[in-house]
């Protein structure tokens, strides 16, 4: 049984019905070099008819824009890979090599963010799978809402959390900072 130091981080598959998409691809790449082809045989002959040469020019660079795009576009798809992670191997191997991580949830308005979806994010943020102990996250009110104040105050946060969906938090979580400065406005004379 290997280490779980040497479990891979993630595995890759190649993409399924490869060879139809090639075949589809490259019948569409050679209808598209064949109408190029009938335009540069067909070109007008410059006897008088301006018009027609301007048609025929608009025509080619649309048709050979239209070329490059498809090409550009099919060389990006011609090799799919799907990568699928193990989160639970990275922190495995790198739990004790995480750097310490600052959240801040940022409001203004109490009527534009409503307290209670600011709250929501807070704790959100503060169930991320990530080691409590390198986790902050900071609650910054730059409107002074009063109600967000009161909450922070009277200890809502650790009334939320002890609501049966936030039970299975992790001891040593911490909880937000709330940040109050209140600014006075600027009165132009």
């Amino acid at each position: 049984m290997a280490r779980n130091d040497y479990l891979p981080l993630f595995h890759t598959k190649s993409g399924k019905g490869l060879v139809s998409f090639r075949l589809f691809a490259a019948s569409i790449f050679a209808g598209v070099w064949l109408i190029l082809v009938h335009r540069v045989i067909h070109m007008p002959s410059n006897k008088g008819n301006t018009l027609a040469t301007w048609a025929w020019s608009g025509l080619f660079l649309s048709e050979l824009w239209f070329a490059f795009y498809y090409l550009i576009n099919v060389l990006v798809r011609w090799n799919p890979a799907y990568r699928n992670t193990f989160k639970d191997r990275l922190s495995l191997r790198y739990e004790k090599v995480l750097p310490g991580i600052d959240i801040f949830v940022c409001t203004a308005d109490p009527t534009v963010e409503p307290p209670i979806m600011v709250i929501n994010t807070v704790l959100s943020v503060m169930a991320y799978d990530y080691p409590p102990e390198k986790l902050s996250v900071y609650l910054s009110d730059d409107g002074g809402s009063d109600f967000k104040l009161n909450q922070q105050e009277h200890g809502t946060i650790d009334g939320i959390l002890k609501n049966p969906p936030f039970l299975s938090l992790k001891p040593g979580r911490k909880h937000c900072s709330y940040y109050l400065i209140r600014i006075p406005r600027l009165t132009y004379h």
